[in-house]
């Protein structure tokens, strides 16, 4: 939560005065922010793709950009830099 942030902040201090429970695991600090996430994605002209997934969000949080790319030098990174040579033919022949 960022310190700035007073309506996060007040919620908080609604939700500590409403539920031990939420008191309780408040105490134990296991409260953060996702920031990325490894995605799997099954392509059917070049296999599997796993990628890393990093949330971009705006400052109002009405706006999300996902970023997806692969680790330099997997085999998912070599899958991409094929898939980019197929070109449009691999979309249109994967669509059938």
């Amino acid at each position: 939560m960022r310190r700035d942030d007073t309506q996060a902040k007040d919620l908080v201090e609604l939700l500590l005065r409403a539920s031990p429970e939420f008191e309780a695991l408040w105490r134990l600090h296991s409260v953060g922010v996702m920031r990325s996430r490894r995605k799997r994605i099954q392509h059917p002209a070049v296999g599997l793709l796993e990628l890393d997934c990093q949330m971009l969000v705006d400052e109002e949080r009405t706006q999300i950009l996902a970023l997806f790319s692969p680790a330099a030098g997997t085999p998912t990174a070599e899958r991409l830099t094929l898939l980019g040579s197929l070109g449009p033919l691999a979309a249109e022949r994967s669509s059938r």
